[in-house]
C-alpha cells in the first residue's frame, strides 16, 4: 500500500512539474518575461523567429525546414535531440511578441551574438534565392528591436544578394551551355543521316527494310567485279562507291536495327 501511494505521488509529482514547465514555455514564447537564460530558451527563440521567417514565405518550405534543422544542430550540438521537437512546438504559436523577447535578447546577448541572429533569419529568407516585402519588413522590425546598426544589416542582405545572384547567374549559364551542346549535336546527327541516306538512295527516315533492300540493289549495281573489263580509274570509282555503300549501310544497321 505504501508503495502505491509513493508511486501515484511521483506520477503527480512528475505532471506538476511538466504543467509549471508548459507554462512557463509559454509565458516566454508569448511575451518574453521567463527571464532565466540558457540554451532552452535560446533555442526556442530561434526557432520562433524561424517560424516567422517561414510565414512570410512558403515557397521552398522544405529547403527552409532542411537549413533550419542542420543550422540548429550545428549551433546548439548539446541539445540536438530537442531541436526538431522545439521547432514543432513552436509551429502551433501563431506569434511572439517581438518586443519583450527582443528586450529579452538584448539583455542576454552581446552586439555580435545579435548581428549574428539577425544572419540567420536573412540566410533563411534568402534560402528560395530572394527576399519579399514581408520578409524585408520582418528583417527590418527585429533589427531595429536588437538595435543591431542597419549597416550591418545592409551588408548582410549585399553579401547573400550578390552570392544568389552569382548562383544564379552560374546555373543560368550552365542551362544555356547545355542547351547549345543539345542543339549543335542535332545537325551533326541529322547532316549524318542525310548524306548516308543520300549514298543508299532512300528517305532520311527511311526503314531498315527500305535501307536493306535499297542496299542489295546497289550492291549489285556498284560491285566492283561488274568494272573488270573497264579502265582502272572507273574499277576504282567502282571499289570507292562499294565501300560507301557498305560504311553507310552500316551505320543504318546500329542506328535502326
Amino acid at each position: 500500500m505504501i508503495v502505491f501511494f509513493g508511486f501515484i505521488g511521483i506520477v503527480l509529482l512528475y505532471f506538476l512539474y511538466l504543467s509549471n514547465t508548459k507554462e512557463k514555455r509559454e509565458d516566454f514564447v508569448r511575451s518574453g518575461q521567463y527571464f532565466n537564460y540558457g540554451e532552452e530558451n535560446l533555442l526556442e527563440i530561434y526557432c520562433l523567429f524561424a517560424v516567422l521567417v517561414v510565414k512570410q514565405e512558403k515557397r521552398e518550405t522544405k529547403r527552409k525546414f532542411d537549413y533550419l534543422i542542420k543550422f540548429l544542430e550545428f549551433k546548439f550540438p548539446y541539445r540536438k535531440n530537442d531541436v526538431r521537437e522545439a521547432f514543432t512546438y513552436s509551429l502551433k504559436y501563431e506569434t511572439i511578441e517581438l518586443k519583450p523577447a527582443c528586450n529579452w535578447l538584448k539583455r542576454q546577448l552581446t552586439l555580435l551574438e545579435r548581428i549574428q541572429l539577425i544572419q540567420f533569419i536573412c540566410d533563411l529568407s534568402f534560402i528560395d534565392g530572394r527576399l519579399n516585402e514581408k520578409e524585408e519588413r520582418l528583417i527590418a522590425e527585429i533589427s531595429v528591436l536588437l538595435k543591431v546598426p542597419i549597416e550591418e544589416v545592409r551588408s548582410i542582405v549585399a553579401g547573400l544578394e550578390e552570392a544568389y545572384g552569382r548562383k544564379h547567374q552560374h546555373q543560368s549559364s550552365q542551362k544555356q551551355s547545355s542547351k547549345q551542346k543539345q542543339t549543335s549535336s542535332k545537325p551533326k546527327y541529322s547532316n549524318k543521316r542525310k548524306r548516308m541516306s543520300a549514298i543508299l538512295e532512300v528517305p532520311e527516315n527511311a526503314s531498315f527494310t527500305q535501307v536493306k533492300k535499297s542496299y542489295r540493289r546497289l550492291v549489285k549495281l556498284h560491285h566492283p567485279d561488274r568494272f573488270q573489263n573497264k579502265g582502272e580509274e572507273q574499277i576504282q570509282l567502282a571499289k570507292e562507291r562499294f565501300v560507301e555503300i557498305q560504311l553507310a549501310y552500316e551505320y543504318f544497321e546500329k542506328i535502326l536495327n
